[in-house]
């Protein structure tokens, strides 16, 4: 008996590295309280802190999203090919003896996120997944775009299609510190409230003035912090009186370096400054070449008479509204 079109996984495997969210909202998309979920994270070595400890933020969170969910840590290598080949074949056997040691004559579906995992990794575990034959299940792979709008899919049966991670995401009430939880850090003001932004049908939620923490003791302030269709958007006010381009280039590095620890590097940044149009180009240039930094993706320039909360209000727009 085959059961091909059943909305969750039974296995759902993600490779996590520094930046959590794509898991989190494929977890989201594909796990109910009976998928196994298994979490591929690279293991620390002298040159690499690896990514554990990202893994175990997210499952804490995910546990509270899905009651009773089953959630299992493997540890990878982070680039060695013969390593890495090692650990996708013990998975799939491991997942070939549990299925063997069930009762149920269903066809079991297996979803590969590889969002977050090193090239390496990802075409490695894509390559051994989506080639693998076998009656007793099917396999899909699931892949987060750069923009964080949609979710490719990829199955053995057809050529694929693609769905705008807003839609899944609705049907959760995420708030803004389900997303910094994920990547170590939580609302120093456990009575902070989040108000969703007027003409947006509450679908956007924002905080003003929040400061965070991890577990580290390591505190970030934002002036503002906005949390649209899974994403966050994190709002700075330029503090640069002297209107010099070196310290402008500073304070946005800064404010990434922020951005990154809060919400990894697909989160996005508005930037309020006193900068006219030849200083935010010569900005984006700067940037871009000496920090390698996606600045036209992820920063937005408002000069200081708009608003931050204008700015978001059309972001929700542009993408669609609801």
């Amino acid at each position: 008996m085959e059961n091909n079109d059943k909305p969750y996984a039974d296995y759902l495997i993600c490779l996590i590295g520094t930046n959590p969210l794509p898991a989190f909202i494929t977890i989201l998309k594909n796990a109910d309280k009976d998928t196994k979920i298994k979490l591929v994270y690279t293991e620390a070595t002298e040159n690499n802190i690896g990514s554990k400890n990202v893994a175990e933020n997210l499952s804490e969170v995910v546990k509270e999203k899905i009651s009773g969910i089953n959630i299992e840590f493997i540890e990878c290598d982070k680039s060695d090919t013969k390593k890495i080949e090692n650990c996708a074949a013990n998975l799939i056997d491991a997942i070939k003896k549990d299925i063997a040691d069930g009762i149920s004559c269903d066809r079991k579906r297996i979803v590969l996120d590889y969002s977050s995992g090193t090239k390496v990794m990802s075409a490695l575990f894509t390559e051994r997944f989506i080639n693998l034959k076998d009656s007793i299940f099917t396999v899909t792979i699931s892949y987060i775009g750069d923009d964080d709008k949609k979710i490719f899919i990829y199955n053995q049966e057809d050529s694929g299609e693609s769905i705008y991670i807003k839609k899944v995401l609705n049907k959760f009430n995420l708030s803004i510190e389900d997303i910094t939880r994920i990547h170590g850090y939580s609302l120093k003001d456990k009575n902070s409230q989040e108000k969703s932004l007027e003409n947006t049908n509450d679908k956007v939620k924002y905080l003003l003035n929040p400061e965070f923490i991890s577990s580290k003791e390591t505190r970030i302030k934002v002036d503002e912090i906005y949390l649209l269709n899974g994403r966050l958007i994190l709002c700075f006010k330029s503090k640069n009186k002297n209107n010099k381009k070196t310290e402008y280039k500073r304070e946005l590095f800064r404010f990434k370096d922020i951005a990154d620890k809060l919400s990894g590097n697909r989160s996005e940044i508005i930037y309020k400054c006193n900068c006219d149009e030849e200083m935010i180009y010569k900005l984006k240039k700067d940037i871009k070449s000496d920090y390698e930094y996606e600045i036209e993706r992820r920063i937005t320039f408002i000069n200081e008479n708009e608003s931050f909360q204008d700015m978001v209000i059309k972001k929700y727009k542009n993408e669609g509204g609801n």
